[in-house]
């Protein structure tokens, strides 16, 4: 099973090597229609549900709360051993909403894509109290950016696969204003995301 920081890699990490890089300018709410979402508050621990129904549940903990004096933020966050054995703490922070029916984070990205956000879709079932992760699909918000229905930049590369050169896609940014994301996805809830979950937490 993989790790918290594998599973969360999206959430607390930049994206992982090799993947289709997507980043948008802006997040899917600002301090007017943002949400401190009491749901996602507490301590989480990664869980694998198997086929069979059976749970797998990892020692890891996640931390989310809320931003100190910062208005909307919320944070995650956890503390791992190193290759060293030193404790290291690793953090991200969010923005949660609500459109319609539906939740959604944006979630703050650092390093050279510092000011920019990756999406996700979340539910939380009370009675198993998990909750439920789907991240944005690239093909998908790839179709989105070609059709005109969301304003972005494809980045693609050259590469010879068996003697032919073909496009690849390295990059989507997408750079809708708050307002035009928060139409689409009033209008195209599931449009974008992962029909199988990025990955669950469960409550500690």
């Amino acid at each position: 099973m993989r790790t918290l920081a594998q599973l969360l890699a999206v959430l607390v990490l930049l994206p992982l090597t090799g993947c289709v890089v997507q980043t948008f300018d802006h997040a899917a709410s600002n301090s007017e229609n943002s949400v401190k979402a009491e749901e996602l508050c507490g301590e989480w621990v990664p869980v694998q549900v198997r086929e069979d129904g059976t749970i797998e549940r990892q020692e890891e903990t996640l931390l989310i709360g809320y931003e100190p004096d910062n208005g909307p933020w919320m944070l995650a966050a956890f503390v791992h051993l190193d290759e060293n054995n030193e404790l290291t703490n690793e953090s991200r922070r969010f923005l949660a909403t609500r459109i319609g029916d539906h939740n959604f984070l944006s979630v703050g990205l650092t390093d050279e894509h510092e000011g920019k956000f990756i999406l996700a879709k979340y539910t939380y079932d009370q009675q198993t109290e998990r909750l439920k992760l789907r991240w944005v699909n690239a093909t998908q918000l790839k179709e989105a950016v070609q059709q005109g229905l969301l304003s972005g930049t494809l980045v693609e590369e050259s590469q010879v696969v068996n003697g032919q050169q073909r496009q690849r896609l390295r990059a989507i940014h997408v750079d809708a204003s708050t307002e035009q994301l928060r139409e689409f996805l009033e209008q195209h809830p599931d449009r974008l995301f992962n029909e199988e979950a990025g990955g669950y937490l469960e409550r500690k």
